[in-house]
């Protein structure tokens, strides 16, 4: 039973850290208003790419 305890603390710790990433990452987002068009693509984030990223994201709601 203790090891179980110890698993979801873990779980409940790192979910946790993503919430505070997912507010940064939102905070910063907030601050974009266009893309340069003269931009490389290659500078750009795409979270659709990394697996699990956009429904974390999506998930997050509007939270500040």
């Amino acid at each position: 039973m203790q090891k179980v305890e110890d698993q979801v603390g873990t779980v409940q710790n790192t979910i946790e850290k993503l919430n505070v990433r997912t507010r940064a990452i939102n905070r910063a987002l907030k601050n974009v208003s266009s893309v340069d068009n003269g931009a490389p693509v290659s500078n750009l984030i795409g979270f659709d790419d990394v697996p699990g990223v956009a429904p974390l994201l999506a998930a997050s709601g509007e939270e500040d």
